[in-house]
């Protein structure tokens, strides 16, 4: 399992703007965390020039029947940035 900050850098090497990214990572998060990583992922959200509080609250509704693991946060960081 990851813990918060390992996440948080992952996160930090993925943008937020794209819908599709932004309900995956949140699957993610959630799948590693629980409800517990919602501020993690809402915290990575707001780094979108999209940002929306309620898109947001309703995006963990959508993020709720979905499953992707932290491996998938890994894998969608840019290999030349991770190595930073």
């Amino acid at each position: 399992m990851a813990d918060y900050d390992e996440i948080r850098a992952a996160l930090n090497h993925i943008g937020a703007d794209d819908r599709d990214m932004w309900i995956r990572m949140g699957a993610a998060v959630k799948d590693e965390m629980g409800e517990d990583g919602f501020h993690l992922w809402d915290e990575w959200s707001q780094t979108s020039g999209n940002y929306n509080t309620r898109d947001a609250k309703s995006g963990l509704e959508v993020v709720q029947s979905w499953t992707y693991q932290y491996r998938y946060i890994v894998l969608s960081c840019p290999a030349e940035r991770l190595a930073t």
